[in-house]
């Protein structure tokens, strides 16, 4: 059984990031794959933190490097015949026209596997600011909304990227695309966005970083770092929850928020950011598993519909009291009831909750979250062996 996977993302660069490494360990490990299982990924160079360092040479250096990964992926299309089945993941981080040739060329053995909304969304975060859900207006091919509100391509400007989305639509009905998801309610949204007539097939997703946070000594601290109420673990996007975990602080003013990462120079001037929010950098290897570990309840309020989020499978893991706002459409919403807390959207009824959460000191029931946990891992950490049995079947 052969396979090519295609990354638009590097392997390490974050959570995307971290499944790409997954896949190429597992390519790499079992005996039975070498040389059947083959995964391309750019270099692990991000080009916006190059710019942000005024680093030219850098800059061009890199995207020779990316130049030359997309000779690589060329040649090894040219070395195998059509037939064999190639997975793309995160094509905004390709090129659409790549993407376009590829498909056209590989009819009927491509296959798409979704990691975020993209699928049928230009800002991939499916999340309009100042909303309370995510938006879903251009589900099923209803672009005009897309042009109605200027949503604009995410994570980089691409001209074609709506031209892609309506043929990627269209691909998939036929039959050309195949669609791969991780979770029943991505499953849902692209079965609604593509259609009765797609084969949509459910494989879950899997990254290095849960495993090692699941590793028997995880309990063990090695540095006394300070405690703080809450933690904050997401991304400073709007669509993560960022600028609705800053306004539930400004309502718990007795609470400390943590939030791992430099304080945005680019905050709306209407929101304001009070004395108990702390803003320290650091990743989950430098301190912020800990300070999940160590948190009276961990924050994990994404607002867009999101699949399964590194951030949130990390926190259950390390943490039995872990809050989520509710979302119809995320995959927070298949969770157990009694293993996170679902926080209302409405700050001050959030607020409430929290604040009446800590003071009982709740917490999901140890089993729950061990059952939990060990069936999750048991679903979803041979991604690489689903990948195969999918394309294969």
């Amino acid at each position: 059984m052969k396979l090519v996977v295609i990354s638009g993302v590097a392997s390490g660069l974050g959570g995307v990031g971290k499944v790409i490494t997954a896949l190429f360990r597992d390519a790499k490990n079992f005996p039975e794959l070498q040389g059947q299982v083959i995964v391309k990924s750019p270099s692990a160079v991000s080009l916006r933190t190059l710019l942000q360092q005024g680093n030219g040479r850098g800059m061009v250096k890199e995207l020779w490097s990316r130049r030359t990964h997309e000779m690589d992926i060329w040649n090894t299309l040219q070395q195998h015949s059509p037939e064999i089945p190639f997975v793309l993941i995160h094509p905004q981080s390709l090129t659409f026209h790549w993407c376009q040739h590829l498909i056209k060329n590989h009819s009927d053995s491509v296959w798409l596997y979704l990691m975020d909304c993209g699928f049928f969304c230009l800002r991939s975060y499916n999340y309009i600011p100042s909303e309370s859900k995510g938006c879903l207006r251009c589900l099923g091919g209803k672009w005009k909304w897309a042009k109605a509100f200027e949503c604009q391509p995410f994570p980089m400007r691409n001209f074609h990227a709506l031209v892609f989305l309506e043929k990627l639509r269209n691909w998939a009905a036929q039959g050309t695309v195949k669609i791969m998801t991780q979770n029943t309610l991505q499953t849902d949204l692209a079965r609604r966005h593509f259609g009765q007539y797609a084969t949509i097939r459910q494989v879950g997703v899997w990254a290095t970083d849960w495993e090692q946070a699941l590793l028997p000594d995880k309990a063990t601290i090695t540095e006394q770092l300070p405690k703080y109420d809450i933690v904050f673990h997401g991304t400073s996007l709007e669509a993560k929850g960022f600028y609705w975990a800053l306004e539930l602080a400004n309502s718990c003013p007795q609470l400390s928020f943590l939030f791992p990462e430099v304080k945005p120079q680019d905050l709306p001037p209407n929101l304001y950011v009070s004395k108990n929010c702390f803003f320290i950098p650091m990743k989950w290897e430098t301190g912020l598993a800990q300070a999940v570990q160590q948190a009276k309840v961990v924050l994990v309020p994404s607002l867009w519909s999101a699949p399964i989020e590194g951030a949130l499978i990390k926190s259950l893991i390390l943490n039995r009291s872990v809050a989520v706002v509710k979302n119809s459409t995320a995959f927070s919403a298949e969770l157990p009831e009694q293993l996170v807390l679902y926080l209302p959207q409405h700050i001050s009824d959030a607020a409430s909750m929290l604040q009446n959460a800590i003071a009982h000191g709740w917490q999901s029931p140890l089993k729950l979250q061990q059952e939990w946990l060990d069936n999750f891992k048991n679903c979803n950490m041979n991604l690489l062996e689903s990948l195969l049995n999918v394309c294969h079947g």
